[in-house]
């Protein structure tokens, strides 16, 4: 206002100075304003994130309010950072809300949604970091080959991965194929945060003899390593009878299963440092009913004697070696094929005899079969464990009366097997 007019008003209206002029402070919160700043903490290109669009309101209600100030950034890897000012409201001062929205560029990996939202949130400050990772997790699953994966006789094993959100309804599948080249596959897919992290995957093994193919099973974690599908089966071996007489034990053992190419050799060794340790023997069965394996023992004691068994047959998990055991045979015969009545047989007759001339030792033994299954066992206490051969004959009662017999035949299997048909007449 003109000095003039301010003189007029105090003359004419008797008035003094500081009732016509106001004094304004420049420090006053009427001429503040905030400044508000947003940054995003993300990796744009490893999450396949597009932008990041970020609602900044300035005021304390929960959704804005009419009067609010309202900001809008969009932050991308170009553009990792903005900032607003407004005029300073000492009734709501530090005060704001915020809200952002993950957008995910079309080349991403497969997700719930195209984008992933917070909500309006409360911000104390005018700093904020957006880490847009809290709204979901990228998940990566890898698949490879154990070490020693026996590649000759599975050469390529595709795997088959699934996915599920109960919670969203959300499912994903993928595969891919894993062989000496590429020994291993990395599955990539993204999450919600809170959902379940739970993947299914099966495999299946390429094979010479066809495809094996394995059940579905479940992981939480990053690795998962392909085993062989061949199931273990553990033989744990004991050491019976007086330790202490024993030198040195060496034991080999052989597995065969020809329809599934399979050969598994192995050996374990005792002597007086380890004689006490329990050792073990894995065979991978392609055939859970297949686990039928041989074993070589040879034993020195201390005096210098050496006992050898020769090839043996067991189908124990638990194998006692040592002295006793050495000198121990159970031949255990069994008649398989069809039943009795299909055969037009009335029994089988076997008649067994061992005989160790060095050691003038013999055993004798009768069995009679009037079904296919397993027979009586034979037990044998040999005085020489390396002569390990007998013979048997075998006599078919047939539903007419007539016989027809087969024999004497050799064998050296703990387990002997007899068909069911008879042989021609």
């Amino acid at each position: 206002m003109p000095q003039a007019h301010i003189s007029v008003f105090f003359q004419d209206y008797n008035l003094t100075r500081d009732q016509v002029i106001t004094v304004v402070n420049g420090a006053d919160d009427f001429w503040k304003e905030v400044e508000f700043s947003v940054s995003a903490n993300a990796d744009f290109n490893t999450d396949g994130l597009a932008s990041v669009g970020v609602d900044v309101a300035y005021g304390g209600a929960i959704p804005p309010g009419a009067n609010d100030t309202l900001w809008s950034f969009l932050l991308d890897k170009s553009h990792l950072a903005a900032q607003r000012s407004a005029w300073y409201d000492p009734k709501v001062g530090h005060t704001y809300q915020y809200r952002y929205d993950a957008i995910f560029a079309p080349n991403a990996v497969p997700g719930p949604e195209l984008s992933a939202s917070s909500g309006w949130r409360p911000q104390d400050g005018s700093v904020l970091v957006i880490s847009p990772e809290e709204l979901y997790l990228n998940r990566r699953v890898e698949f490879q080959f154990v070490k020693n994966f026996p590649v000759d006789q599975y050469p390529q094993v595709q795997v088959h991965l699934s996915y599920s959100d109960p919670a969203s309804g959300w499912s994903h599948e993928d595969s891919g194929l894993i062989d000496t080249s590429k020994p291993s596959w990395v599955a990539n897919f993204r999450s919600h945060r809170a959902a379940t992290q739970e993947v299914r995957y099966r495999f299946s093994y390429q094979h010479s003899a066809g495809p094996v193919e394995t059940d579905w099973q479940a992981t939480s974690g990053e690795l998962v390593l392909v085993q062989d599908p061949r199931h273990p089966f553990r033989v744990r071996i004991l050491v019976a009878g007086d330790r202490s007489k024993i030198e040195d034990l060496l034991l080999d053992f052989r597995y065969e299963d020809p329809a599934h190419e399979i050969v598994e050799t192995g050996s374990v060794r005792y002597n007086q440092k380890n004689i006490n340790d329990p050792q073990e023997w894995d065979i991978p069965l392609a055939d859970q009913s297949k686990h039928v394996y041989s074993y070589n023992q040879t034993l020195v004691d201390t005096d210098g004697n050496v006992i050898t068994t020769g090839w043996v047959q067991d189908d124990r998990n638990t194998l006692p070696v040592g002295v006793i055991y050495a000198k121990r045979w159970d031949v255990q015969p069994q008649v398989v094929g069809p039943t009795f009545d299909q055969s037009g047989l009335d029994t089988i007759k076997l008649s067994l005899h061992y005989h160790d001339d060095a050691n003038n030792y013999s055993a004798d033994k009768d069995m009679l079969f009037s079904q296919p299954g397993k027979g009586e066992s034979w037990p044998l206490q040999l005085k020489d464990p390396s002569v390990r051969q007998y013979t048997y004959n075998l006599t078919y009662v047939l539903k007419t009366g007539f016989e027809r017999s087969l024999g004497p035949l050799t064998s050296s299997d703990t387990f002997l097997i007899i068909s069911s048909v008879p042989p021609n007449g």
